[in-house]
């Protein structure tokens, strides 16, 4: 539905005349009143036909990402239940070692301990020292 917003030849005529009486400025005044409230009425059409194609957009592309959402979801189940029975069998771990590159395992060198910093640096005095007295509680294992 298409409406037009332009002013008409019909707004245009509405002129008082030079000696006009008071019937005649009061009918004047009701009709330029009328032409405003019909360019009114006209502006809100456009406006609501544009936030109605505005919300159908809308819509269409919530429909796209649900969808998506969902086949994301779908896809990565499966897999996650792959990796998680290859990971029980066993496999992965030996996958992840040098063994499967020929290495024997006693010439491997083993990482170091990720040892935590004793202070952290927080805006929270409280947590610097939660932190500090959890680090020597674990260190006097």
């Amino acid at each position: 539905m298409e409406i037009d917003c332009q002013s008409t030849a019909s707004d245009e005529e509405a002129t008082l005349p030079a000696q006009a009486s008071e019937e005649e400025e009061i009918r004047f005044r009701r009709r330029k009143n009328t032409l405003a409230a019909r360019r009114s009425r006209r502006r809100k059409a456009l406006h609501l036909q544009e936030l109605e194609r505005l919300v159908g957009r809308l819509q269409w592309e919530r429909e796209i990402w649900k969808k998506r959402a969902l086949d994301l979801h779908v896809l990565g189940t499966p897999v996650n239940r792959e990796r998680a029975a290859v990971w029980a069998a066993g496999v992965l771990p030996r996958l992840l070692t040098w063994e499967a590159f020929g290495e024997r395992p006693d010439e491997l060198v083993a990482p170091p301990a990720f040892e935590p910093p004793v202070k952290v640096a927080t805006a929270s005095p409280a947590f610097q020292v939660a932190t500090a007295s959890s680090h020597l509680r674990d260190s006097n294992k």
